[in-house]
């Protein structure tokens, strides 16, 4: 599937300078990183893999630069009970599947999520829903076949 051309890393960066934020080496390597993996990523991660080209590099730069870049729109957070915090490059509208036999994440897009609130047991409404998330769990090919 093509992404959208506005997501790759130089349009990211022109993005994070035009709020007024500097694009750091450690920025541009983590952006580099992220969006050419496509691929989910933790903090841990990302630190191990950048530690060698940034020598200077600390755990806590890393985890502060990822959440700026998230909180800026630039990545996804992604969380996930008993996992750790993961980032994500893909801002295309999309969702997951977590396999529970090898642990893979898979993106899934949806063509729309119809939903309606139950507000006979719902303790948050009103509310606002901005983007609805679904998480898909089961075994992937792999591991559905025991392969895994």
């Amino acid at each position: 599937m093509q992404r959208d051309n506005s997501h790759s890393v130089s349009e990211r960066i022109k993005q994070f300078r035009a709020r007024g934020f500097k694009i750091t080496p450690q920025r541009a390597g983590i952006l580099s990183l992220m969006v050419e993996s496509g691929r989910h990523w933790t903090a841990e991660e990302v630190f191990q893999a950048l530690r060698n080209d940034y020598p200077m590099i600390s755990r806590t730069t890393v985890y502060r630069n990822l959440e700026s870049l998230v909180s800026e729109g630039l990545l996804a957070r992604l969380q996930h009970a008993n996992r750790a915090v993961l980032y994500d490059p893909n801002l295309d509208q999309h969702h997951h599947f977590f396999c529970l036999g090898c642990g893979a994440i898979v993106d899934v897009y949806l063509d729309r999520i119809d939903y309606e609130i139950d507000a006979s047991r719902t303790e948050v409404l009103p509310s606002k829903v901005l983007r609805p998330e679904l998480q898909l769990h089961g075994l992937c090919e792999s591991c559905s076949a025991g392969k895994g």
